[in-house]
């Protein structure tokens, strides 16, 4: 059996690809669309928001400085102007989820290696539920 912290490192680094997967399929158009109904964010926009945020969240536990500033700033300019051209080109994001991924991956196995039993690990995968669920 492989343990705990393989399993959830694996399964996050799962859910992340699907979405990738999914994001990889659109066209820069479908990408950059905003539609006409609340919340009127473009899909690179919410794309950009789950990157940050899990960005931000991880730096914030593992006590370090979030890695994509570049997005992020780009995100809040977007956030203030609704024009899309303001935020990186898709494959752009795309990469730099898939860098916040790895590093949430990471520091995610860190503390795993050493769990002792279910409750254990159930204790120390707490803190992880913000950026597993994007809070």
């Amino acid at each position: 059996m492989a343990p705990t912290y393989s399993i959830v490192c694996e399964e996050f680094y799962a859910v992340r690809q699907h979405l990738y997967d999914l994001i990889g399929a659109l066209s820069v158009d479908e990408m950059r669309h905003s539609p006409s109904a609340p919340p009127y964010l473009c899909i690179s926009a919410l794309f950009a928001h789950i990157a940050v945020s899990e960005d931000k969240n991880t730096a914030e536990i593992s006590r370090k400085a979030p890695a994509e500033k570049a997005l992020a700033a780009a995100l809040e300019v977007y956030a203030t102007t609704r024009d899309a051209a303001a935020l990186p080109s898709p494959p752009e994001i795309l990469d730099a989820a898939r860098r916040v991924r790895d590093n949430t991956v990471a520091f995610l196995a860190l503390p795993f290696r050493a769990v002792k039993d279910e409750a254990h690990a159930t204790t120390l995968a707490e803190p992880f539920r913000g950026i597993i669920n994007n809070e």
